[in-house]
């Protein structure tokens, strides 16, 4: 804990950088996503990105991350991606008939981001003890697929 504190002033930081450097660049991220068969996998896909980042860095920085994440209340309504993709994607996914019609697409985001970090927290606490890719994407699928 007081390595990450060396280098990073406050939580904000941490997660700041996390996003910044490890996401190099939004147009990587949104070329890979775009091959993609359809928007829910688009959707789905962009979980597994961020996820197969902790998984690399390990349970630890994870927990660091999301102490952070889950001590700032303006990260679930001002992550960057949630407005300009994550919404119009998932209103797709619905008129479509891709995803679960009977919650409204801001609604849903929420729910799968809230579901997606409890996995994630559960699977830090326990020093990454299971497949949280895995977990995460069978639940979100369960969640958005009736």
């Amino acid at each position: 804990r007081t390595t990450f504190y060396y280098h990073f002033q406050t939580k904000e930081e941490i997660i700041e950088e996390y996003f910044q450097s490890r996401i190099t660049s939004q147009e990587l991220l949104f070329s890979s996503l775009m091959k993609l068969d359809n928007d829910l996998d688009r959707y789905l896909a962009l979980f597994d990105m961020h996820l197969s980042i902790f998984v690399e860095e390990g349970a630890e920085f994870g927990r660091q991350v999301l102490h952070g994440i889950l001590n700032d209340n303006r990260f679930m309504a001002s992550y960057f991606m949630k407005d300009e993709w994550c919404v119009p994607v998932l209103t797709s996914c619905q008129k479509n008939k891709l995803c679960r019609t009977d919650i409204e697409p801001e609604e849903l985001d929420h729910l799968c981001v809230a579901l997606a970090l409890g996995i994630v927290y559960q699977w830090c606490a326990g020093g990454g003890n299971f497949d949280v890719l895995s977990a995460v994407r069978s639940s979100l699928q369960k969640l958005l697929i009736v």
